[in-house]
């Protein structure tokens, strides 16, 4: 039995995916009995399923279109011997203990995000700000942040110079690397 089949034993949590997965979904979202999954349909018919066995990936791919690092999860019955199952125990141990000591930053919350892009972009005002998609928004929220540190560096190597040619004037369109977010 899969999360899949679990989410969908019950009538109301899956109305409950179906609802969510609707609101991601280009199309409408119905639940089929027979197949055991999700069709979605557009005007022109049926343009995906989502099964037991796509489930997982779909909602990836919905976190990632949310700016959301996926869960990676190391499969352990893939280990070929004894020692290097006993460290990726004891490493999954210091990842989980890690998360539950890392406090959420108040200041990465998500109104407090929209409200600093509103108030630090040139185009996006309190406004308009609501048209984006919340990927939109934080790619937003990551080139403004790495504009701003660009900038302090400029301005430090025009006024003093650059003598460990340490400076990337490039950096400013270089690609995100969304580590940190």
């Amino acid at each position: 039995m899969t999360l899949f089949d679990l989410l969908l034993s019950s009538p109301p949590s899956r109305e409950l995916i179906r609802n969510m997965l609707d609101f991601f979904m280009d199309g409408t979202v119905t639940f089929s009995e027979s197949g055991h999954a999700f069709v979605v349909c557009s005007d022109s018919g049926q343009t995906g399923l989502i099964t037991r066995e796509n489930y997982l990936t779909v909602c990836d791919l919905i976190g990632q279109r949310n700016y959301l690092k996926p869960r990676r999860d190391e499969d352990l019955s893939k280990v070929k011997n004894k020692k290097a199952l006993e460290i990726m125990k004891k490493l999954q141990k210091g990842r989980a203990e890690k998360n539950k000591l890392t406090k959420a930053d108040k200041n990465m919350e998500l109104g407090n995000i929209i409200s600093a892009v509103a108030n630090r972009s040139q185009s996006l005002h309190i406004l308009n700000i609501w048209d984006l998609t919340v990927y939109q928004l934080w790619d937003c929220f990551a080139r403004l942040s790495g504009n701003n540190l660009y900038n302090i560096q400029s301005m430090s190597v025009a006024a003093w110079g650059d003598k460990n040619h340490t400076f990337d004037a490039s950096a400013w369109f270089k690609k995100i690397e969304t580590e940190n977010l």
